[in-house]
């Protein structure tokens, strides 16, 4: 027996939609023996056995997260929201904005909206507005991924500023001694003034910032 249009077997499709359900497509594809578009069009003919009620997966939310991710080398968008809870995405829809988000609100019910508590995301303002438009009771946070990956932007600025400083300091104290031309010796001290502010610039232009775990305190390391 097979779905109307299948080259496959029901079983067959519906093993490569359960692989596709809890691993990435590539990974699907290579074991199933079957390209990209193929793993595809499985999960959709099977999509109404695996999920016969799919309305349903939208009930009782409490914790929510939304991101949008781009694709095709970033020229294409997807918005996609996760139900914390679970781990689980519960609705995703090409593009990203207002207008895309608010398809999902508009489709749920006034119960289902009541039962939000968290939504998570970037600091979007498009986001912001959706919570506070739809769901004004429920708290709107910054996920944890958008948390560091701020927190370290604003360490890299730090980095960025005191190697400038770093390099001045270089660049005076090479213009306060000055050598002839030729290799130095080994023990000229002008010339060992010199080589330590350059290599204390080199160290860091060449390292990172990492967050400690004193709240105001930052380690620099040398990238691997």
């Amino acid at each position: 027996m097979a779905y109307p249009g299948s080259r496959f077997t029901k079983d067959f499709d519906l093993t490569v939609a359960w692989f596709a359900s809890y691993l990435p497509r590539s990974t699907t594809s290579y074991f199933m023996r079957v390209d990209w578009e193929t793993v595809g069009r499985c999960v959709n003919r099977t999509l109404h056995n695996l999920e016969p009620e799919r309305s349903r997966i939208l009930d009782g939310l409490v914790n929510i997260g939304i991101d949008e991710t781009s694709y095709k080398k970033g020229h294409k968008y997807i918005t996609v929201i996760v139900n914390h809870d679970t781990n689980t995405v519960v609705w995703a829809s090409e593009d990203h904005g207002k207008s895309v988000l608010e398809k999902f609100y508009k489709q749920l019910t006034p119960e289902q909206l009541s039962s939000f508590k968290v939504v998570t995301g970037d600091g979007a303002r498009w986001i912001t507005d959706c919570v506070n438009e739809y769901t004004p009771n429920c708290a709107r946070c910054v996920d944890s991924f958008h948390v560091v990956e701020l927190a370290m932007a604003a360490l890299d600025e730090v980095r960025k500023d005191i190697w400038h400083d770093a390099y001045s300091e270089y660049k005076q104290v090479k213009k306060d001694n000055p050598h002839g031309k030729g290799r130095p010796k080994k023990d000229d001290p002008e010339f060992a003034i010199v080589k330590a502010a350059k290599a204390k610039a080199d160290e860091i232009k060449g390292s990172a910032y990492a967050l400690g775990t004193a709240p105001v305190i930052t380690k620099a390391y040398k990238r691997r």
